[in-house]
């Protein structure tokens, strides 16, 4: 059914209600749930806008509003992802600074395969390893 689902949510009634549900059903990491809730999201915002409201456009809002709440969750969990790599990232910066004086590209290059271990590894390699001998541990060539 999902290769249906695209015309099941431009249709009415209990089709698009049933489509909607199919939709939140999706993998959260499917590209095409995504773009739809997105999609859905600014419909509903539309909707909601506008002066007058229909009976069928008030169906549409009632059954669009868990889209636009699974939406804001999901985009949440983004932010709060996203800013929890910020902050690792800005530690492990931080940290080679004033471990090594200066992050230059050897070092800048070192960050990501430093945020992909936990973090006891993480911290365990910047407080203990030389410059050369942490590029060594990563297998980084200079």
């Amino acid at each position: 059914m999902v290769e249906t689902l695209w015309l099941r949510l431009l249709a009415k009634g209990t089709i698009q209600e049933a489509a909607i549900e199919d939709l939140l059903l999706l993998p959260e990491s499917d590209p095409k749930r995504r773009m739809a809730l997105g999609l859905l999201v600014s419909w509903r915002i539309n909707i909601g806008l506008a002066d007058q409201v229909d009976v069928e456009e008030r169906q549409i809002l009632m059954a669009l509003s868990q889209t636009y709440l699974e939406w804001e969750k999901q985009t949440k969990r983004e932010g709060l992802k996203q800013g929890s790599e910020l902050a690792t990232r800005s530690a492990i910066e931080s940290l080679m600074r004033v471990k090594f004086g200066e992050v230059d590209a050897v070092l800048e290059g070192l960050v990501p395969r430093l945020m992909a271990l936990n973090s006891d590894d993480c911290m365990r390699l910047l407080l203990e390893c030389s410059k050369d001998e942490l590029i060594g541990e990563l297998r980084i060539e200079n």
